[in-house]
């Protein structure tokens, strides 16, 4: 949950032109995954978590929305991410 409201922060300063100099930076709490232990099947099943995120911008792209999870900590947190796009158009539907 901290980690969707993180993002919709972040999209409401992208999409709104926020200028951040006049704005105190948001501040980012720390994952508490171990980003050096490799993410396998080890954890238990009540330990794994999935999260779903939801009203991306339609310009976002995967290489998109990973540098903005990497940039605010949680590179290494995480083993798959699907961006489902529409075909015809190239947005994403997220």
């Amino acid at each position: 949950l901290n980690l969707e409201n993180q993002l919709l922060r972040q999209r409401a300063r992208l999409l709104h032109g926020a200028d951040t100099a006049t704005q105190p930076p948001t501040p980012v709490v720390a994952p508490t995954c171990a980003a050096s232990k490799p993410l396998q099947d080890e954890a238990p099943a009540a330990a794994r978590t999935t999260l779903m995120l939801r009203n991306l911008p339609s310009n976002y792209t995967r290489a998109t929305l990973l540098g903005l999870l990497d940039a605010e900590g949680f590179s290494g947190c995480y083993d798959f991410v699907y961006l489902p796009r529409d075909f015809n158009s190239g947005a994403c539907v997220g």
